[in-house]
């Protein structure tokens, strides 16, 4: 189960925080393309092995929807920073006035 984190770095450090969180997929992109050339040479071996295959194929599709959710988390992060700066870093201007719900009466 994937769950949302959330945390706070100073503005300055937004940009190098992403490059980490990107930095740290280093080793499951490896791992993918390790998938990806064994299931190509699979393909080309005479005695193909299909349960191998789909174990292979499975792990690496896996491997590749972790590896585009964290671009896409990256990518809202440099979006919302971007549009934080084109403000002048004031926060207030960015987030809509929400009016709190009328509490009837009892």
């Amino acid at each position: 189960m994937r769950v949302k984190l959330s945390y706070s770095v100073d503005a300055d450090e937004v940009r190098p925080e992403a490059a980490f969180l990107l930095a740290n997929l280093g080793p499951k992109l490896t791992e993918a393309i390790a998938l990806f050339n064994s299931i190509i040479n699979n393909l080309r071996e005479e005695e193909f092995d299909d349960e191998s295959f789909t174990t292979e194929v499975d792990k690496l599709r896996r491997s590749l929807a972790l590896v585009d959710l964290r671009l896409s988390e990256v990518e809202q992060i440099s979006l919302g920073y971007a549009e934080y700066q084109e403000h002048g870093g004031d926060l207030d201007t960015l987030q809509p006035e929400v009016e709190a719900p009328e509490r009837e009466e009892e």
